[in-house]
């Protein structure tokens, strides 16, 4: 494996092992099984919808990081092959997508579906895929090398995922303090803590905090504090991850009527406020608010939106339970 020899060379990763052990089955807490069968029925419908490819590819890629992490093998590796069709379409408008649905941000969530099924080998493809397309964009390098960091982690590669969480970081501190830098700085001190450096995680969380200006939005504001919390608590740092996800939850109830703020993002701050509290160690607290995101939930009118939303629960839940 080649390390990395300057900011923006990245070099293709090699896969750990030629083992492609499949996901067995498992059973799921019914709110997330109901939330996938919701999601189903609404992703058949954003398939044949005119939505620009960028969307619907990132809407199945996670189909099937949601379905990997249920255990569905085939479902999943089929949303794999019906992101690569929609990819290969011709775009509808010559826009650029958000950073976040780029197609190398739709790759690099595949490979997280892949090492969640186990496949370091097809996983690998899938970060080389993501790589690949990347772009020189620092937004979209710093929303996407985090992903590719956190599928090369869960698949043994710590090499690589090391390599991808530098990159990141590079590409992080190019972007102004705010809600992108945040997001992927919370999301590298959650590698490097996985990868057994807590001290590099605990600077990382660090500075996620301090990326977060006074004057964000609130539904900003709430998402990043639940951010910052899952950074701490990965870094070992219990203590402060409570504090900071029970801020978010007070930044959460400030904004209630702000009608700024879309339904979907309720959904989507209180999903992650869930998970940043069963992370800090009080999962009562979070399926109470996981409650509170399937009642908001209801009314959610855009298709698309609502799909995301049901993929989110479904997330949510499963990462509370695991």
């Amino acid at each position: 494996m080649k390390r990395l020899m300057q900011a923006g060379a990245i070099a293709l990763l090699m896969a750990t092992t030629p083992l492609a052990v499949q996901a067995q089955g498992r059973p799921l807490p019914g709110d997330a099984s109901q939330s996938v069968k919701q999601a189903t029925m609404l992703l058949d419908q954003v398939k044949a919808s005119n939505l620009d490819r960028w969307w619907r590819a990132n809407a199945i890629a996670r189909m099937a990081r949601t379905l990997a992490r249920m255990g569905d093998t085939d479902s999943a590796r089929i949303m794999g092959r019906d992101m690569l069709l929609v990819l290969r379409e011709a775009s509808q408008d010559n826009t650029p997508p958000p950073p976040a649905l780029s197609e190398s941000a739709s790759f690099a969530i595949m490979a997280q579906a892949y090492a969640d099924l186990k496949d370091p080998v097809t996983s690998t493809e899938a970060a080389n895929a993501a790589l690949k397309a990347l772009s020189t964009d620092p937004a979209i390098r710093a929303a996407t090398l985090p992903l590719i960091a956190q599928a090369m982690a869960d698949v043994g590669s710590r090499g690589p995922a090391g390599d991808m969480a530098l990159e990141g970081l590079r590409s992080a501190a190019a972007l102004p303090a705010g809600r992108d830098q945040l997001s992927a700085l919370a999301a590298i001190a959650q590698v490097q803590a996985k990868l057994g450096d807590r001290e590099a995680a605990m600077g990382t969380a660090m500075a996620a905090r301090d990326a977060l200006p006074p004057a964000s939005s609130m539904a900003d504001k709430a998402i990043g504090q639940a951010q910052i919390a899952r950074a701490f608590a990965a870094a070992g740092d219990q203590q402060t991850a409570r504090a900071v996800a029970r801020d978010a939850i007070r930044t959460y109830d400030q904004s209630v009527n702000d009608s700024t703020i879309t339904t979907g993002q309720r959904v989507a701050s209180l999903a992650l406020i869930a998970i940043a509290q069963a992370e800090a160690g009080d999962k009562s607290t979070a399926r109470q608010i996981l409650g509170v995101a399937k009642q908001t939930q209801t009314g959610i009118s855009g298709q698309y939106e609502k799909l995301i939303s049901f993929l989110t629960v479904a997330d949510a839940v499963m990462l509370i339970e695991r």
